[in-house]
């Protein structure tokens, strides 16, 4: 088993590191570098590579690199075509709202609704939103308020949206602190007027979203179980479980875009339980997951496989979950497993395999930062103790 374990180890920082390093540089020698690029020049490229555990900055000549990969600009090239509007943020902190003029190798030319004319290094990009008429936005302008809004053309330097609340409104670009396309279920009836702050997540369940890079958060469940994730990347995302008294588990996940509406990810759960047992003491999942539906509305089916105290599944862990936002403060959340076990049939002596399955119902309550899920567990052999289900109950804060 321990092999196993080394295995998944293995997997997940080989994965992590690609998901980490997703930036390349093409060496004369043909070989290929996975890196951060940090800063390019006229003449040299700075990059940063892990080495020992911890990363280590470098600056490389250009004339021994025959091509340069920022994988955040060629996203951004394959998805918003040149005189694009678009919500640009950097990575140290500005904002800039405007149109591409045009691509570059390292970079973009860009034209600022306010200040003009700028040419933008790709390493430096963070995030980017597409603005279009006729889609719906959560805009968070520079005083800190919120409006959930539709845009209905822009000019120039000032947009018009509509509002449920307040109708027609004009917004100058500059005003504009950070915007999230939203879907137009999410802007209609239920006003809803900040993300789901625990969107990855049902109530134990990850869905393939992932954790932006330097976001994290913080759950409860049930007082003894503890456990803390944050985002690395866009794409990796690391976290430690620990249930008191009895297992540390780490949880490294992977998720990617696959389209508009579809996202897959990868993780692993890889424990130690407390005490020394003759069947080991160790366990490790990894597991596999497809997510349809946005951050605030979706599905999600998974399988994994692994073993448990020296005992090897079977047969694969199955899982579907699913969330809808119903309202700004409050969403549906439902997460259901089947669980692999063995019963013994008494007429035949023999063990046979079957599916345990437990189901869960409840509802998560949400503020910006915090959100509390109330739930219950069930399943025919819990109906028949209690017939609404065992009690659940978590507390995660987003940071």
């Amino acid at each position: 088993m321990k092999k196993l374990v080394l295995l998944a180890v293995i997997t997940i920082s080989a994965c992590s590191l690609k998901a980490q390093y997703t930036d390349y540089l093409l060496l004369n020698s043909e070989s290929k570098l996975h890196c951060k690029i940090e800063k390019i020049t006229s003449d040299s490229v700075q990059y940063s590579v892990k080495s020992g555990g911890q990363a280590r900055s470098t600056k490389s000549p250009l004339v021994g690199i025959t091509e340069i990969y920022i994988h955040k600009l060629r996203i951004m090239q394959d998805s918003v075509p040149v005189n694009s509007v678009v919500f640009l943020s950097l990575k140290n902190g500005e904002t800039f709202f405007g149109s591409i003029d045009q691509y570059e190798e390292t970079g973009l030319q860009f034209t600022d609704f306010c200040i003009g004319k700028l040419n933008i290094r790709g390493e430096l990009v963070e995030n980017f939103t597409i603005e279009q008429p006729g889609k719906h936005y959560l805009i968070t302008t520079i005083n800190d308020k919120k409006l959930n809004v539709k845009l209905l053309r822009r000019e120039n330097n000032i947009a018009i949206y509509e509002s449920d609340d307040i109708g027609e409104i004009a917004i100058v670009s500059s005003s504009i602190k950070s915007i999230h396309e939203i879907s137009q279920a999410q802007s209609g009836r239920t006003s809803i007027k900040f993300e789901n702050p625990n969107s990855t997540r049902y109530l134990f369940t990850p869905s393939a979203y992932n954790l932006r890079k330097r976001e994290g958060y913080f759950q409860n469940t049930y007082i003894l179980g503890n456990s803390v994730n944050y985002g690395v990347t866009d794409n990796f995302s690391m976290g430690a479980l620990v249930v008191l008294p009895v297992a540390a588990i780490l949880t490294p996940k992977l998720g990617f875009k696959i389209t508009e509406n579809a996202q897959i990810g990868f993780g692993a759960m890889l424990g130690v339980i407390a005490g020394d047992t003759e069947s080991g003491n160790t366990g490790a999942l990894g597991y596999g997951l497809l997510t349809i539906g946005s951050r605030e509305n979706n599905f999600t089916i998974g399988t994994g496989y692994g073993y448990l105290f020296d005992e090897v599944f079977e047969r694969p862990i199955i899982n579907f979950s699913g969330m809808l936002r119903a309202s700004n403060r409050i969403a549906l959340v439902t997460e259901n497993w089947l669980l692999p076990i063995k019963e013994f049939d008494n007429n035949t002596g023999k063990e046979t395999d079957k599916y345990y399955g437990v189901y869960s119902y409840g509802m998560r309550f949400m503020w910006e930062k915090v959100t509390i899920d109330l739930a219950f567990l069930n399943n025919p052999t819990f109906f028949e103790f209690v017939p609404v289900g065992i009690p659940y109950i978590d507390f995660v804060y987003k940071f």
